[in-house]
């Protein structure tokens, strides 16, 4: 006994480490003609005509039943001597209470033993706590997105369909999304629709369960196995009714796979699965179309990119001794509006996505449930920027991204409502595992990262031809040389004195006449045609010179092959590793590649569990959740491989020239007699400094020796890898080329922490750093305890959550210094000189000493303490550059000389660990009936949510602060809070309509800012603090009519105000590029719609004695035909006005604006959307306890073909027209610098008008379900 009691203690203690989602059952058993209460009466519930779970009522007839998986079922109650009550389609939410009470009549007076009746959920939700909408809502709208059905909350903007949502004035990452209570990571809409029981959104009063959230919480449950053999399919397009070829397939199949031998064969082991396919041919559809070059003129310019021009000056023949003689133009500068139409789908935008679920349900006896599940989303799309649109969508980059999330749980019911102190005990542990990964890549190169900017295979070679024509008959090339005096074997040759001897003599350098032959490669076949296109425009244009004329000009003889050098290649055409430029500035050239490779992780692994118990009038639950998280990120820009590569692979020789007389040249070559044939040759040894170690490697590669040169440009991709780079090779000296932790340089996976100083340290067997960062750990957890109980006819939800996060990271301890500081009571001992000096009295011994210079620290500019300044004088001030002597804000540091020191003398001191974040969330709600028709609500909550981005200490961003201008990520964050306040009031209307009307009020702060570090040593930097704050007032009403006759309807509105400091983590960078770091206003953000409007509509006829429409020949015309109408309407959102015309459709211009008016000071259009789904619903009885149903149904969103403005200009407020061309530096940039004033303003009208200003446009599909 004394064991298993010591068991049940533990795995019971033991829950409290690993959360579920259940629902509970409770109401009032009472006499339907004398109103007593009955005791002891049966209840069960049941699905698929099969017990699930049972209690029975006490002494006053009351009763509670819990857990209950969230679903639909069927509740029964009997008693002796009564009639058999059974309620129907009892909807049971997770974590609410469904309230029912049953008044049974005696066997005497029903005419039937059992007694049907419907159920209703209430108008007056006595358990409110989110909205939730069912499977049979859900299916009914015009959308498949989660995020669409979550926007038709009171409260909840969403832009765009399918966009994020801002709950209640909070930014889109402050909304945690669940299902079957595993936190979703990456992808929000993960789930085949197929298997979604249920979705709660919970904007406001969110129970002490749910951490980790500022804004609200979005809850899926889905389906549980089915009784009985189920299965269905689903099939969906558009491509007969719009351009947009938008396709879905999908199916589910549940049912039991193991029984027990009794009567009802009831269920051991049950299973789901359910899966969906969506293949878009253009997954982001414009409003207004995007243009399409007309026939042919795509694949001429790709043959075709340039056009070869001779200067003035070169008598109208390229020249082989002067490159700069020929220049190229893009063959897209003219292109005009002649050239393209507009046409309605993008070229290569399209994607496919496959949505896998599954559930496996165990029941190990009637108490305990076993249950394994888990989804799974499979994606891949190809994208690319607006200005890869005309030209170059061919090399639109590829995404493909997996998201999984697996659970199992354990489920043991330990007590129901049977009596005792203590009721309906029962626990429920679970683990679970969710897993992102994404990854851009070429999907043709991958990892193939040489292949990425590959124009084809450079030949080099010393053309004698080329030699004689242009070296050896012109005497003006001919140079003076230091030649090595060579015996016969070629060696050099020492004198006494054991110099070596040299002699001077004239001649003509042979490498000045290196000829490059080309091979065009079929890895990037557009961006070779750059250099293949020049290289037969010269064999057009290039004569060879086989003469001179009488004033010694040289006379082209009409041969064209003499092949251009390394230079020429460079100026005119393209060598590997670079880039064609783009047209004017709007456009990216064709044959551009998409030179980058990405690759991301985001893995928790999480621990959660809950216990609930009835105790007298309380029902009490608590619990504990533990999360570590395991954050990679890799990203390389594989366009700098190629030129890295050139400016190593030689570095040892370059300026070490040295020149020889190569005797076997000199005799063989047809001019040796004329004039002396000079090559360079080097004599490095191999332990020279510069002597890289990717030189090293190529060399080791291609069996060349340390002074052999390494014709870079002749290489084979597959010669050439990562791996012979060391790390701070690639990096030189910034990590614009390369970014990544959790990784080594070369991609490999680091599992491990890396202290500060082992980034800094640790060296390979080549004596090369190595650079290993370890993947971002962090480790989160909670517990919380709530209590839900009834005061008087007031009922309370108490709880009280405490998070802990701790960053497991360094730190920067300070943040004005990336190196140790010497403070006040340590400067006597660090500064001799300045042990006597008299302190102002008010600095106190823990304030950093400042110091007039880092090479001369012998003079007190001021002091700081944390964030505050002081002069020298103990006097404050509120600039840091009064402390400036000079050469910058410079602190007095303990290791002044640390410059000339490896890595720049940073070291692991500057460094601590992070200080864990302890957050206390206190929540407590009630729910005041006035009546059975009206209710009094309010609640107040503290939320927190850990920092979700720009958290992260990566090393480089320390080690090469000086290359970070546009800002490093902060790993001493701590979470964001949110405090929360809503009182409302619930009336019925009628007996099928109610209206909610709810105040609510937030208060944000801690929210993660770019903040400048003005004063920082060695120099100011951007990095990500706690600074943001701001508040959010707003109005909902919603009403709500249940279905009468044939309509149903939901309709809202709400008002709301919000206002803070930062609309995201990086509003300020804007500010601090022009000259206002810091500043802290209140102002309008970016999502503040000030009205909000949401409609739903739903119309349908129903079947059999339910049916009211019209009836032909005896026929139910309309039987099953259903219309569900979702409006959507809102108030234009913020923007900020400029005073001046800029040139935004170009990119790559740094632009200056001048603020007109405030920040966010003027508001977008309107918009209004209408989506319709009409069906007609079929049922066919199969047998006595099978129906098959399908489901016809047409689907069209944007209804009205609105075309909605996102996005605008900020000087015309237009989202077409930013105003340039029609000012008047927009008309002199046209003629001053555009090769075609007129195609310029052909393409730049065009560019301006940017698809992404506007919303989707309208989408028709076609479906058919069937499920049976």
């Amino acid at each position: 006994m004394y064991k298993n009691t010591i068991i049940f203690v533990v795995t019971f203690l033991t829950s409290l480490s690993l959360f579920a989602q259940n629902g509970t059952l409770k109401g009032t058993v009472t006499d339907a003609v004398t109103g007593e209460t009955i005791p002891m009466a049966n209840i069960v519930i049941k699905s698929d005509g099969l017990t699930i779970l049972g209690g029975a009522s006490d002494f006053d007839g009351n009763f509670t039943i819990k857990p209950i998986t969230p679903g639909t079922y069927t509740v029964e109650v009997s008693f002796i001597g009564y009639a058999t009550l059974r309620q129907t389609n009892v909807l049971i939410s997770p974590d609410k209470i469904t309230f029912s009470d049953y008044k049974m009549s005696l066997e005497a007076n029903i005419l039937t033993e059992v007694e049907i009746i419907e159920y209703d959920v209430p108008l007056i939700d006595a358990d409110k706590s989110g909205s939730t909408k069912t499977k049979e809502q859900i299916t009914a709208l015009p959308t498949r997105s989660v995020q669409n059905v979550a926007a038709t909350t009171a409260g909840v903007y969403q832009g765009d369909t399918g966009g994020a949502l801002n709950v209640r004035g909070s930014r889109s990452d402050a909304t945690a999304y669940y299902v079957d209570g595993v936190k979703i990571v990456g992808s929000t809409n993960i789930l085949p629709q197929a298997a979604i029981d249920q979705m709660t959104v919970v904007t406001g009063g969110v129970p002490a369960q749910y951490g980790d959230a500022t804004g609200g919480i979005i809850s899926i449950v889905t389906s549980g196995p089915s009784r009985i053999t189920r299965a269905g399919m689903e099939i969906q397009t558009s491509k007969f009714l719009d351009p947009y070829n938008w396709n879905l397939a999908a199916f589910n199949l549940s049912g039991p796979i193991w029984r027990k031998k009794d009567e009802d064969r009831t269920p051991i082991l049950s299973y789901l699965i359910t899966s969906e396919y969506n293949y878009k041919g253009d997954y982001d559809p414009s409003a207004i179309g995007v243009p399409v070059l007309n026939d042919g003129v795509l694949e001429s310019l790709q043959q075709s990119p340039s056009q070869f021009f001779i200067n003035d000056y070169a008598n109208g023949q390229p020249s082989y001794l002067d490159p700069d003689a020929t220049y190229n133009l893009n063959s897209a500068d003219t292109l005009g509006a002649n050239s393209w139409t507009i046409g309605d789908t993008y070229q290569t935008k399209s994607s496919q996505n496959l949505k896998l679920q599954a559930k496996f349900t165990l029941a190990v006896t009637k108490d305990i449930d076993f249950i394994i599940g888990g989804n799974s989303q499979m994606s891949g799309f190809y994208d690319g920027s607006w200005a890869n649109q005309l030209l170059n969508s061919d090399n639109n980059y590829y995404t493909k991204s997996i998201s999984n999330n697996i659970y199992t749980r354990i489920q043991h019911r330990l007590s129901g409502d049977d009596g005792g102190a203590v009721k309906n005990l029962f626990y429920t542990l679970q683990a679970d595992y969710s897993s992102y990964a994404r990854t851009i890549e070429h999907e043709d190169h991958g990892k193939n990262y040489w292949l990425y900017n590959y124009v084809g295979k450079f030949t080099r070679e010393i053309d004698n031809e080329t030699l004689t024509n242009f070296g050896a008959q012109i005497p003006q090339t001919w140079s003076e040389y230091d030649v090595y005096v060579l015996d016969e074997d070629g060696n050099r040759i020492q004198d006494s004195n054991g110099d070596w001897l040299m002699e001077t003599h004239t001649g003509v350098l042979v490498q000045n006449y290196e000829t490059l032959g080309f091979e065009a490669s079929d890895a990037n076949p557009i961006l070779a045609n750059y250099t293949q296109q020049y290289y037969d425009w010269l064999d057009q244009n290039a004569d060879d010179i086989g003469a001179f004329d009488a004033n010694g000009n040289p006379i082209g003889d009409g041969i064209a092959d003499w092949k251009p050098s390394l230079v020429h290649v460079a100026n005119n055409a393209l060598i590997n590793g670079q880039s064609p430029g783009g047209i004017n500035s709007l456009w990216y050239n064709v044959g551009l590649p998409m030179g980058i490779y990405l690759e991301q992780s985001d893995n928790r692994r999480r621990f959660t569990g809950s216990a609930s118990a009835d105790i007298g009038n309380h029902a009490i639950s608590f619990g504990f959740e533990y999360e570590k998280k395991t954050d990679r990120y890799y990203r390389l820009y594989t366009d700098a491989l190629w030129s890295r590569a050139r400016q190593l692979a030689n570095r040892h020789l370059l300026g070490f020239e040295e020149y020889i007389i190569d005797d076997e040249l000199q005799n063989s070559h047809p001019n040796g007699d004329d004039v002396l044939l000079i090559s360079e040759v080097y004599y490095q040894s191999e332990d020279v400094e510069t002597y890289s170690t990717f030189g090293k490697n190529i060399r080791e590669q291609l069996g060349l020796g340390v002074n052999d040169l390494v014709f870079v440009e002749g290489l084979n991709p597959e010669d050439l890898s990562l791996g012979m780079f060391s790390a701070d090779e690639i990096f030189d000296q910034d990590d614009d080329v390369l970014y990544y932790y959790g990784y080594d340089h070369i991609g490999n996976k680091v599992n491990e922490p890396v202290s500060f100083d082992d980034f800094l340290n640790e060296t390979d067997e080549n004596g090369d750093y190595i650079r290993r960062v370890g993947p971002f750990q962090p480790l989160y957890s909670a517990a919380y305890i709530q209590d839900k109980f009834s005061l008087d006819d007031i009922v309370f939800n108490v709880g009280l959550r405490i998070d802990r996060y701790d960053a497991n990271q360094q730190v920067l301890i300070d943040k004005y210094s990336l190196y140790p500081t010497i403070t006040k009571s340590e400067l006597a001992g660090q500064v001799p000189t300045l042990a006597d000096y008299e302190h102002p009295e008010n600095i106190g011994e823990d304030y950093v000493v400042y110091a007039n210079s880092i090479t001369d620290q012998t003079v007190i500019m001021g002091y700081r303490d944390g964030d505050d300044w002081y002069d020298a004088e103990g006097t404050q001030v509120t600039d840091p550059n009064a402390l400036d002597a000079g050469i910058g804000v410079t602190p007095f540091l303990v290791n002044p000389d640390h410059n000339s020191e490896e890595n720049y003398g940073l070291t692991e001191d500057a460094f601590e660990d992070y200080t864990p974040q302890i957050s206390v969330m206190p929540r407590i709600s009630f729910n005041f009936p006035i009546s059975d028709e009206a209710m009094f609500f309010a609640h107040y909550d503290i939320l927190t949510k850990r920092p979700s981005s720009s958290n992260r200490t990566n090393p480089f961003d320390y080690l090469f602060l000086a290359s970070n201008a546009g800002g490093i990520a902060n790993g001493n964050l701590k979470p964001e809070k949110t405090t929360d306040y809503e009182v409302g009031f619930m009336q019925a209307l009628t007996k099928s309509s109610a209206v909610t009307i709810s105040a609510f009020y937030r208060e944000l702060d801690d929210l993660i800012q770019m903040t400048r570090v003005a004063a920082a040593y060695p120099m100011p930097y951007n990095h990500f603090d706690n600074i943001d704050f701001g508040t959010v007032k707003g109005l909902s009403f919603v009403y709500d009519l249940r279905r009468t006759n044939n309509v149903q309807l939901t309709a809202t509105y709400t008002l709301q105000f919000a206002d803070g400091t930062g609309s995201s983590s990086t509003t300020a960078e804007t500010l601090i590029n022009n000259g206002f770091p810091n500043l802290r206003t209140t102002l309008p953000l970016d999502f503040d719609q000030r009205h909000n409007i949401s409609t739903n509509i739903d119309y349908r006829f129903g079947f059999g004695s339910g049916y009211n429409g019209p009836i032909i020949f005896g026929r139910q015309l309309l039987e099953g035909v259903g219309a569900n109408l979702l409006i959507a309407a809102g108030s234009g959102t913020p923007y900020s006005q400029q005073t001046e015309a800029t040139e935004e459709a170009k990119y790559g211009i740094p632009i200056r604006t001048t603020l007109e008016g405030s920040v966010n000071g003027a508001r977008k259009p309107w918009t209004f959307r209408a989506d319709l789904r009409v069906n007609k619903d079929i049922k066919i009885k199969m047998s006595e306890d099978r129906d098959l149903r399908m489901d016809v149904y047409m689907l069209v969103e944007n209804l009205f073909n609105a075309a909605n403005v996102m996005s605008v200009y900020r000087y015309t407020g237009n989202p077409d027209d930013d105003g340039y061309l029609s000012s008047t530096t927009g008309q002199d940039d046209a003629l001053e610098n555009a090769l075609d004033p007129m195609a310029f303003y052909d393409q730049y009208s065009l560019k301006v008008n940017n698809p992404n200003n506007y919303a989707r446009p309208r989408l028709i599909k076609l479906g058919m379900k069937v499920n049976f």
